[in-house]
This record gives structure tokens, sequence and C-alpha cells, in this order.
């Protein structure tokens, strides 16, 4: 499945390889549309506009050492180089290919058959490969996504779609530069639909300054794409803490706070003695932690942050 905005149809290759340094380099490249002249009584050369999104996660190296790829197109293989680093960008072809017919007012990405995307990839724990980056032609369309702050400590994230096929979920990221991304939620895709849906999610602890957002959009069977960027810019967030006990294991809980709060938190018991080395702290993102307190004896416990406090139970 592809996202697309409005009517504007686009198919998206996306492709991911994990090196055995631990670290995921995750890849999508969008042939958007094709340059070539208006008219062409006796045929024409064109190339393709394309954009990309690369991403790194894990302990990832600053760069790869190659990254580079091929579309195929009716008329043959249409080589492009990549950044070695995470990014996002467009660029336009150079090949020229010709192409005898005379349709280059109309012709499409999809009219000439540029579709299918190989990515050849070498880096630190990355041997020299080439890999296929899924193409499919049956989009989602994506009318709007949108990010609106909320009196201003508040983000409220929201989108439509007009169908949607094979949709498993989205996951909404959240970033302090465009380049490395976090999971903030995912939501719960409707598989497959012809009606206008939609969605809905406010972050309530949004990180000071701005933040960027977008929407990764998977498939049931793994695939993903990226939509849009959008940012936000808060100035003054939410200084409290929220407390979500587990309904399966008692001694879990979760902190939900200003990521500045939440990094140097502290656990007291009752005497204002320090119990944080017995507490499993396990980071989601920057302004969600998840607590195990199974180590603590039952009783209740000041957490403390670094502007502002709460009370949690040990069950």
């Amino acid at each position: 499945m592809v996202l697309c905005f409005g009517q504007y149809y686009l198919a998206y290759g996306q492709c991911s390889v994990t090196s055995t340094d631990g670290y995921t380099v995750e890849i999508s490249v969008t042939p958007e549309a094709i340059v070539a002249p208006t008219t062409c009584p006796f045929g024409y050369n064109y190339n393709v506009r394309m954009s990309y999104q690369i991403n790194f996660t894990g302990s990832a190296p600053g760069s790869v050492y190659t990254l580079q790829g091929h579309l195929t197109c009716n008329q043959g293989d249409l080589f492009f180089n990549l950044p070695n680093s995470p990014g996002s960008g467009t660029f336009v072809t150079t090949v020229n290919p010709y192409n005898t017919a005379t349709d280059c007012a109309t012709a499409t990405v999809i009219s000439l058959g540029c579709q299918d995307v190989n990515i050849d990839i070498n880096g630190p724990g990355i041997p020299a490969q080439t890999i296929s980056c899924t193409n499919s032609g049956l989009p989602i369309e994506l009318l709007s996504f949108e990010a609106i702050q909320k009196d201003n400590q508040e983000v409220l994230l929201s989108w439509i779609t007009l169908s949607e096929t094979d949709n498993n979920y989205f996951t909404i990221e959240r970033s302090t530069n465009g380049l490395k991304w976090n999971e903030v939620q995912r939501i719960k895709g409707a598989g497959n639909s012809k009606e206008i849906l939609h969605y809905r999610y406010t972050d309530q602890y949004p990180l000071t300054g701005i933040s960027y957002y977008r929407l990764k959009q998977t498939d049931l069977d793994g695939t993903f794409t990226y939509s849009k960027i959008t940012s936000v810019r808060i100035s003054q967030p939410k200084q409290d803490l929220a407390v979500t006990y587990s309904n399966v294991s008692p001694h879990l809980i979760t902190i939900e706070g200003n990521a500045e709060n939440l990094h140097a938190l502290q656990v007291y018991n009752k005497l204002g003695q320090v119990f944080t080395q017995r507490v499993t702290i396990n980071r989601i993102h920057a302004s969600k932690l998840t607590l195990d307190l199974q180590q603590l004896p039952r009783g209740i416990y000041l957490i403390k942050a670094q502007n502002v406090a709460t009370r949690i139970y040990r069950q």
C-alpha cells in the first residue's frame, strides 16, 4: 500500500536493511512525475522527478558507504544516487531515456511503467548488496495530515483518508530535527475502506520548541510508507506527570510528561531515601517512560522529575 494526497497517487518504494552492527537503514523512494517537453511530434527524452526519505535507527553510524538506486521504466533503467546519511529531499534523474510515443504532455510515472525500484547499499555491518523496494499500485488516499497547537501545551494530530487497502495501522512519529524519529503512538487502521475516515490523536506532552511529526503507514504484509512532514512550535509545555498503571502487570507503570522533566527522574520512599537504582526504567520516547517496580517493597513512593513530582503506589 502507498500513501497519496488528495487524488494524486504516488507509487512508493520502501525497503530496509539491518546491519550486523545492530542498526537499520530505512529507505522510502517515490517516483513523482515525468519531466519532459510539452510537445514531441517525433518522440521525446524524459527524466523522473523523485523524492526520498532515509532514516537510520538504532546505534547507527553517521553514514553508509554506498547508497544508490535504479528505477525501472518501460524504456529501461534510470540510475540515481542517494545521500549516504539520513535525510529527505527531491531530485531529477539524468539518464534521458527516449520514448518514441508522442504523449509527452500527458505522460505519468504509471503510464511509463516507472514503478520498480532497486537500491544498492553498502556500509558498516552491511555487505554490498542490491535490495528490491516493494511497490504497490493500490494506494491509501490521504486527504490531509495536520498538527495543530492546543493552548500552547498540546498538539492535536488529525488526518483523513479517502480510501484504504490492506491498511494495518498508522504510527505517529516525532522528531526534534526531522532526521531522527521516535514512535509516539500507534493507531489501528481500517484494513479496507472506500469511505472517508477521520483519525485524531493528542500529543499531550510535545517537545519544547519545534516538534516535527509524520505518519508511518504499515500494511498487513509489513511494508510501510511515510506521509509528508508537518511541524508545530511549543513554547510552554505542560509541567505535570501522568501516571498509568498496567492492568496486566501490577508492578509496571507508565509515566508521561515534558521531556525536560523526564530527563533526570528519581524515585524516593516516604523517608526520602533514593530507590531509583531498584527501578528498571525503559524510555519509550522523550516524553514517555515505563517503570518496572518489581524490586520495590509494596507502599507509596515519590517520583520526582526536574520541575515536578507525583506519588505512585507499588501494589
